[in-house]
C-alpha cells in the first residue's frame, strides 16, 4: 500500500511512516523495523510527527482526531473534537505543537494537546507551516500564495 504520510528525525536517528492506518518505526541509518502503531480507531493517518522526544503525534481528517504516542507505543493523549487541522509542526525543543485550523494557528503543548496560544485569526486558509531551524519563527502560508513571519516568542504573551 503507498505510504501517506513520512516523518525523520535525524538526532534519533528514526523514521516513521504511515500507510492508511499503519504506522511504522524504522531506524534511519539501518532501515531496521522497530515498531508498528495503528490508528485507535482503524481510521487513515494524514498528519505524521516525530518529535525529538520521540513523542509521536498523528492526525486523521476521517474522524478529526489527534493523537500523541511514546516512541514506545503508548497512547499518551487523544483528542477527539472533530478538528480540521491541515498542517502540523512541532518545535525544535519537542514542547509545543502547532497546528493550523482553517484560518487559525493554535499552539499546543505537546505533552497535553491543550492549546495554550492562538495567534489572531488569519484572513484566509492556511495552506502550509513551518518553523525557522532555532524555532524562533513561524511561517504561515496562505492559499493567495501570501507568507507571514510570526513571532514564536511566547514569553512576551500571555498563554492561555
Amino acid at each position: 500500500k503507498p505510504i501517506r504520510c513520512i516523518h525523520v528525525n535525524q538526532d534519533l536517528d528514526m523514521v516513521v511512516s504511515c500507510s492508511e492506518h499503519i504506522v511504522l518505526i524504522h531506524t534511519l541509518r539501518h532501515g531496521r523495523y522497530v515498531r508498528m502503531l495503528e490508528h485507535p480507531a482503524g481510521g487513515s493517518v494524514d498528519i505524521l510527527l516525530l518529535a525529538c522526544t520521540g513523542d509521536i503525534i498523528m492526525y486523521s481528517h476521517g474522524d478529526g482526531s489527534l493523537y500523541h504516542y511514546s516512541i514506545n507505543g503508548r497512547l499518551l493523549h487523544s483528542l477527539r473534537e472533530h478538528l480540521y487541522i491541515c498542517q502540523m509542526c512541532i518545535s525544535p525543543s519537542g514542547e509545543f505543537l502547532f497546528t493550523a485550523e482553517g484560518r487559525v494557528v493554535n499552539v499546543r503543548q505537546l505533552h497535553s494537546l491543550e492549546v495554550v496560544f492562538r495567534y489572531v485569526e488569519f484572513g484566509e486558509r492556511i495552506t502550509a507551516l513551518s518553523l525557522s531551524y532555532e524555532g524562533q519563527f513561524l511561517i504561515v502560508a496562505m492559499e493567495s500564495g501570501v507568507a507571514c513571519l510570526c513571532s514564536t516568542n511566547f514569553e512576551r504573551w500571555k498563554l492561555l
